[in-house]
């Protein structure tokens, strides 16, 4: 398993004001974010950056799970669940809401369970860029001296018409 690339000291100063750190039961403790840091481990975060959002999704999910110990100021934990992200503009009268995360993330049941909070949103929107895939059609033809060994060359192969 791969090694997490900060500590509990480096998360607490990335999140300095979305959570109340300390020794008690009332407070996130070290060991509550070296949990939620081997969790996150095994996900996808190519920088350091996104390794902290996921922990703190796992952190918040954590402490959740145990009924809370509530957040301190302004921090995203304080900003209500995942209801998803929206990116919005106002003028005057006129307002314009777009949904932040395409639709194949929000859509997608294998991902579903990071928008239970703004962490994993944040995570989500973070990754989405390297979650899309490139692909295309080349044309051109199979040789027919080439195959596997012992299958069918489907060029040179007559159909059920021809036999």
């Amino acid at each position: 398993m791969p090694t997490p690339p900060a500590t509990a000291a480096d998360f607490k100063d990335r999140f300095d004001r979305d959570f109340h750190y300390g020794p008690g039961l009332d407070k996130v403790r070290d060991k509550d974010i070296a949990l939620a840091m081997s969790q996150a481990v095994p996900g996808f975060w190519p920088d350091t950056e996104m390794f902290f959002l996921l922990t703190a999704f796992y952190l918040r999910r954590n402490l959740d799970n145990v009924g809370g110990l509530g957040s301190a100021g302004g921090g995203m934990a304080n900003k209500g669940g995942g209801l998803g992200p929206l990116n919005t503009q106002s003028v005057g009268p006129v307002s314009l809401a777009r949904e932040a995360l395409p639709a194949r993330i929000r859509e997608s049941a294998s991902l579903q369970y990071l928008m239970c909070n703004q962490y994993g949103i944040a995570y989500l929107a973070a990754v989405a860029p390297y979650m899309v895939g490139v692909g295309g059609v080349v044309a051109g033809e199979q040789d027919p001296g080439v195959g596997m060994p012992g299958l069918p060359n489907v060029l040179t192969t007559p159909n059920a018409d021809e036999r």
